[in-house]
């Protein structure tokens, strides 16, 4: 397979419009509203392709091309119908769908309290529309609106079928149990220009069937069952587990990244244990903060250099560099306390003042559950404090832009 997946006439529309994408490449939609034909720039379609050759299989790498496409038209088109209205965000980041898209077809853009999940399909038969299991059963991925978008990268075109509710095709989609979709006759999707006065009209308790929640592995399984899944010659590992446990591995971020970065032949996150630090053995991977930040690229960082509180129980406090585009440092410093318990301390911090991206950081518990999260400002230091068990697991998760960072710990 290479890059060049050729190019075809563009196809006459009722309205144009033009838009600047990045100063590189112009815009043009079709708003026939019997047609709703979007026209994909060549300059998209090479760039859609280069952006997902870190997938790890070349079935992930064309799922995720074809979702690329899909969300840059459908945020285009959406930015036209409603200029100044709500908008639309990729959902759970940017950065995370590449781990969806190596596993099932489909793309989520949540719109104010509601979810839309944008379904791609290159069959010329468009008498049906296909939609993953994942994204109707799984709680936390259920959509409110599905989309359908027939897709065809070498015509440099793509054209909206329609939509369906979670309720209407929970009620009138046919369940294919050996390939785990929910399919629909694009004749009964509702046409497309009725979306917005619909959306505007009904909240998610009007759209979406309440779902079960799924049970997930116990944390010991996860291992063993990451390692089968990502087997030499495992084609399609969303058949390989009975759909509850597959579900809720999929629903786990960290589970989920954790099978993408093993599938594309990365190790699983290494956990941190603190508790060591306290008795010299530290991961290769973290520095003292005086050799981190003697380097050039932190000699402006001053927050993270002020004198810390003296420590009467046994404290050490290292650092590591997160994030490429725009890096931050964090720092861990753990103490033994007299209790037997440990408090930690982290510190995220911009350093070079030169961010210009929110930072969010989340604590998550060892099945990924919230425990805090914050949101701040690109320049400001964030700081965590807790007290923990010997034993005891958390990670902490640090998203900013398009980059996301998993760090895991145990005490």
């Amino acid at each position: 397979m290479t890059t060049e997946l050729g190019t075809g006439a563009e196809r006459n529309r009722t309205v144009e419009t033009v838009f600047d994408m990045d100063q590189t490449m112009m815009w043009a939609t079709g708003l026939d509203p019997d047609e709703w034909i979007l026209h994909i720039p060549s300059e998209l379609r090479d760039r859609a392709w280069r952006d997902s050759e870190g997938q790890g299989h070349p079935g992930g790498r064309w799922t995720a091309f074809l979702n690329r496409l899909c969300l840059a038209s459908f945020t285009q088109l959406w930015a036209e119908l409603e200029p100044t209205g709500a908008k639309v965000s990729p959902w759970p980041s940017l950065a995370t769908l590449p781990s969806c898209w190596e596993f099932t077809t489909g793309t989520a853009l949540t719109l104010g309290s509601q979810r839309i999940i944008l379904i791609p399909t290159e069959n010329l038969d468009d008498s049906t529309l296909t939609i993953p299991q994942e994204w109707v059963d799984i709680p936390s991925w259920a959509g409110d609106y599905y989309v359908g978008a027939q897709i065809d990268p070498p015509a440099e075109q793509l054209q909206i079928l329609g939509y369906v509710t979670h309720q209407q095709l929970k009620a009138r989609g046919e369940y294919d149990a050996f390939e785990r979709d929910y399919s629909i006759e694009t004749e009964t999707l509702i046409a497309w220009d009725g979306f917005q006065p619909s959306y505007r009209q009904y909240q998610p308790s009007d759209t979406q069937v309440a779902l079960p929640p799924l049970t997930p592995p116990e944390p010991v399984q996860v291992e063993p069952l990451i390692k089968r899944l990502t087997k030499p010659g495992m084609v399609i590992p969303r058949l390989a587990l009975p759909f509850s446990l597959w579900g809720a591995m999929l629903e786990n971020d960290t589970w989920r990244q954790q099978l993408y970065s093993a599938r594309r032949g990365q190790a699983t996150v290494t956990v941190t244990k603190l508790s060591n630090w306290l008795v010299g053995q530290v991961e290769q991977s973290w520095q003292s903060l005086e050799t981190l930040l003697s380097s050039p690229q932190w000699a402006a960082s001053r927050q993270m250099r002020s004198p810390a509180p003296a420590e009467t129980e046994p404290t050490q406090t290292l650092g590591k560099s997160l994030l490429e585009a725009t890096p931050l440092v964090l720092s861990v410093s753990v103490t033994a306390l007299e209790s037997g318990a440990f408090r930690v301390l982290l510190k995220l911090d911009p350093a070079t003042g030169q961010r210009t991206e929110a930072v969010t950081i989340r604590l998550l518990d060892e099945a990924n559950a919230v425990l805090s999260e914050q949101v701040t400002a690109p320049t400001e230091m964030i700081r965590l404090q807790f007290s923990a068990e010997r034993g005891e697991r958390f990670n902490l998760e640090v998203l900013s832009g398009n980059e996301r960072i998993l760090e895991q710990f145990e005490i």
